[in-house]
């Protein structure tokens, strides 16, 4: 059955009120808004799939194309869903998606122009498809706020509604697990050697957030799911060991060679003499202390920081 309201027979703020935590984003906002991460984390209920071994719990690997990134009013043109369940494929949705009429269509990133999509199915002849695919599922996917919030945007113009749970972004596990100067999924396959056969497509994109996953969810050793979940640092290998450094300092009364990441400057490193680790794992930890050349007072959340070292022998 067609869909009874499409977006023209909507209105934008309506879409945001319904959605819930779904913050809307003005047709006027700057492109450094556009990169803000859309929804804020979600805690999913207690129980399966949630607390499951990774290798036991149904995962759904998302990758959506987008006409833009102003939620409501860009849409998606392309997506693929793959479900692994036991590190098998046990359902696909992989799809072009004609966008409604208006809707314009830069070719610059992905390539897919109006007469690419002009025999594509439109969302909602592929959104039983969707919500079936994701029903009971962990959603995996690379900057995940994004592929989530679109998802759900295109569901609720199809009369579809539903609200993700939540997710695993494999954007912060990367971030937590590997000392990168980079962490895009394009970067993140050059670091792996996994070539992509057509970059911003969303099977290509798909095939390679499952390897990307995969070598996470190694170096991050994950009791459960939920370990892996974008909530903070949250628990995990990497983060622990961060901890126990920097408290071993405290007690040795000796500084240590921090490497952190500065939000579009890299990685920089300092000479830090620890003085405090606060927070915990449900809210995330942080380290204080100051900088040993300047004097400099420092506060460090530990999703930022790459390493907690040795000096360097002079």
């Amino acid at each position: 059955m067609a869909p009874k309201k499409g977006l023209a027979a909507r209105s934008v703020k309506g879409f945001a009120r319904e959605i819930r935590a779904f913050p809307f984003v003005p047709k006027s906002a700057t492109t450094t808004a556009m990169k803000r991460s859309p929804l804020a984390p979600r805690v999913p209920p207690p129980g399966k799939p949630w607390d499951a071994p990774v290798h036991e719990a149904p995962l759904v690997f998302v990758d959506l194309e987008m006409t833009g990134l102003v939620l409501g009013m860009d849409r998606v043109i392309e997506l693929c869903l793959e479900r692994v369940e036991g590190g098998e494929v046990v359902g696909r949705v992989e799809s072009l998606v004609k966008p409604p009429p208006g809707v314009k269509i830069p070719t610059t990133v992905h390539g897919l122009d109006a007469a690419a999509l002009e025999g594509a199915p439109e969302f909602s002849a592929l959104a039983d498809d969707v919500t079936r695919i994701l029903e009971g599922a962990v959603v995996v996917a690379h900057a995940a706020p994004w592929d989530v919030a679109f998802l759900e945007g295109e569901l609720f113009f199809c009369d579809k509604p539903v609200r993700i749970p939540g997710w695993v972004d494999t954007l912060v596990l990367s971030r937590r697990a590997f000392a990168f100067e980079r962490h895009s999924l394009e970067a993140l396959c050059g670091e792996f050697g996994f070539e992509r056969v057509r970059a911003h497509r969303a099977a290509d994109d798909v095939a390679a957030l499952r390897h990307i996953f995969s070598r996470c969810s190694e170096a991050l050793a994950p009791n459960a799911v939920r370990d892996l979940m974008g909530l903070g640092p949250r628990t995990s290998k990497v983060v622990l060991e961060l901890v126990g450094r920097a408290k071993e300092s405290i007690a040795r009364e000796a500084p240590v060679q921090v490497t952190y990441r500065v939000p579009g400057k890299g990685q920089q490193k300092m000479l830090m003499q620890v003085k405090a680790v606060t927070g915990d794992e449900a809210q995330g930890f942080a380290i204080e202390g100051y900088d040993t050349a300047t004097r400099g007072r420092h506060v460090l959340r530990l999703e930022r920081v790459v390493a907690v070292e040795a000096p360097p022998s002079v």
